[in-house]
């Protein structure tokens, strides 16, 4: 009996002990270079009111906001429709001026993508600025995405037009019609 007695106690000692080793591993000796997904940034700023043919301005910005560096960093952009590109910094590395290859994003790094152009659309037409990150965090071997977007309306034209004319007109009969086009944008002539 007391060599059963001693191997039961041996086989229980044994099992505590591998036990808290296990405890100790996962819970207090857990590495701190954890990646998670919410930690990885991305958000667009500009006017979400704009009047039709107005410059606007866009800022991208991106954040590795972790303690694990992010590798094949790259930031593609999909302009709303009536979007008229003019110029970004820094510059796009495609030819459709919607890429940009940023490389790699060390641990709390960041920066920004500024983008101008104009925006021309229908009057209280609703678009899309739509901003997507992909990247590879140095503890995976898959590809990330990260998704950002920015509604903008069109709530004014730059110009004014009236017509003036009579009520009520009889088929065949000659009618003057007047039509007036102001100019809404008071910066230019």
């Amino acid at each position: 009996r007391s060599r059963f007695v001693t191997a039961l106690s041996v086989l229980i000692g044994s099992c505590l002990l591998l036990g808290a080793v296990a405890w100790l591993g996962f819970f207090v000796f857990q590495p701190q270079s954890r990646f998670s997904e919410e930690d990885v940034i991305l958000s667009i700023a500009g006017d979400e009111e704009i009047v039709s043919g107005q410059e606007v301005h866009y800022r991208i910005r991106y954040r590795n906001a972790q303690n694990v560096p992010l590798a094949k960093v790259m930031l593609q952009v999909r302009y709303p429709e009536g979007f008229v590109f003019e110029s970004s910094d820094p510059e796009s590395t495609s030819d459709k001026q919607d890429e940009w290859i940023l490389g790699s994003l060390e641990e709390q790094d960041s920066g920004f993508i500024d983008i101008w152009g104009k925006m021309y659309g229908d009057l209280e037409g609703k678009q899309s600025f739509r901003g997507f990150l992909n990247y590879i965090p140095s503890n995976f071997s898959s590809e990330f995405q990260k998704v950002s977007t920015l509604s903008t309306e069109v709530v004014g034209s730059p110009i004014e037009m009236t017509i003036a004319g009579l009520d009520r007109v009889s088929s065949g009969v000659e009618t003057e019609l007047t039509v007036n086009l102001k100019n809404q944008d008071t910066s230019s002539t």
